[in-house]
């Protein structure tokens, strides 16, 4: 390119990335988020038909990760740019794609939408992977006395694993299966709480903050668990 057609393409990069004034820097004078900007801009300047990141913020702190991972999609998006992007980091690949396709021993397990794929994962090892709990095998005695108690008829073909999706569970206030809390765990803004069904099963789901103080382990409380988030898994 002409010097002067580079020259446009650099303030247009910079722009794009929130560093205008930072055209004279040294590229070894800016922080690590920075850094991580112009490593971008430098990948779409040429114009690329496809720009494939691999980890590009796996070195960074999580709330710097956070804050670029979502900077990334933005710039992404606004250009049009057909990307590939490479994470081990469940949440940063939520943040970013606007699809997903989760590997497996060499091959695809399960290509969706963010969305999809953590509410209707195909699989025990797709469910594992994304963090989901409530996964018991599908021929459980306690798995169907529960299942017939939320009115869920077992299918006369199912997989080997059944997930009660944890975003299915709430606490109610009359309804509801009766259930006991076994264990809460504060999370800062959410607890992490597990009960005991009458069938036996243990379930964890999460609450918000302000209804978590309320439940201690031993009290009764009754849950309602949605029908949609039982989900059959495949091995």
């Amino acid at each position: 390119m002409p010097p002067r057609e580079i020259e446009q393409r650099v303030r247009e990069m910079l722009e794009l990335i929130n560093l205008s004034g930072f055209a004279a820097r040294d590229v070894t004078s800016l922080s690590g988020g920075e850094r991580q900007r112009v490593a971008l801009a430098r990948s779409l300047a040429p114009r690329p038909r496809l720009l494939m990141l691999d980890e590009p913020l796996g070195s960074l702190d999580a709330n710097l990760r956070d804050t670029l991972a979502r900077e990334v999609r933005s710039v992404i998006r606004s250009i049009g740019q057909t990307a590939v992007y490479v994470t081990h980091d469940q949440q940063e690949a939520f943040s970013v794609a606007d699809r997903i396709a989760l590997l497996h021993d060499g091959r695809i397990e399960q290509i969706d939408s963010p969305d999809s794929l953590f509410h209707q994962p195909v699989s025990r090892f797709a469910a594992e992977f994304l963090g989901l709990e409530n996964i018991y095998p599908a021929s459980s005695e306690a798995v169907a006395a529960t299942l017939e108690a939320v009115g869920v008829p077992l299918p006369a073909s199912r997989g080997e694993w059944v997930l009660i999706h944890p975003n299915g569970i709430q606490t109610a206030q009359t309804d509801g299966l009766p259930a006991v809390i076994q264990e809460v765990k504060f999370r800062g803004m959410t607890h992490d709480i597990t009960a005991i069904l009458p069938a036996g099963l243990a379930v964890r789901f999460i609450l918000p903050g302000g209804y978590g103080r309320a439940l201690q382990p031993g009290s009764g409380v009754r849950l309602n668990i949605d029908p949609a988030c039982i989900v059959w898994l495949k091995k």
